[in-house]
């Protein structure tokens, strides 16, 4: 289960940003549900932003949801960011496409997401 004090799944429109999760510690991720995921449907890109707590410099790795292995998995060429050292907040752009993506940590840190580039099917 993810050291998650609370996991929020919706993405906010750029320039704003939803707090996605605030991580007391690492995660386990082959344990992480579903709905721990950010739904990024309709959003081409997300923008993620890592804030450490405590003198922390949190890794992190990008995971993608699999309806057939009903699991979070990682992409063929790992999306890994390294801190950017103790207590150093830094962000990053991923591409979504629409999938449901999860952020895992390696220590303390809140997790922020925006989305950009939203398209309306129809």
């Amino acid at each position: 289960m993810p050291t998650t004090v609370n996991t929020t799944s919706s993405i906010a429109m750029a320039p704003a940003y939803s707090l996605h999760r605030n991580a007391a510690g690492a995660d386990t991720p082959p344990e992480i549900l579903k709905n721990h995921g950010v739904n990024a449907e309709g959003y081409f890109y997300a923008h993620v932003q890592v804030i450490p707590g405590s003198g922390a410099n949190p890794t992190v790795t990008v995971y993608w949801w699999s309806e057939e292995s009903t699991k979070f998995i990682q992409e063929h060429t790992s999306i890994v960011k390294a801190g950017a050292g103790a207590n150093v907040s830094y962000e990053f752009t991923i591409e979504p496409r629409g999938r449901r993506f999860f952020i895992s940590v390696n220590a303390a840190c809140k997790v922020f997401v925006s989305g950009f580039d939203r398209h309306h099917s129809g």
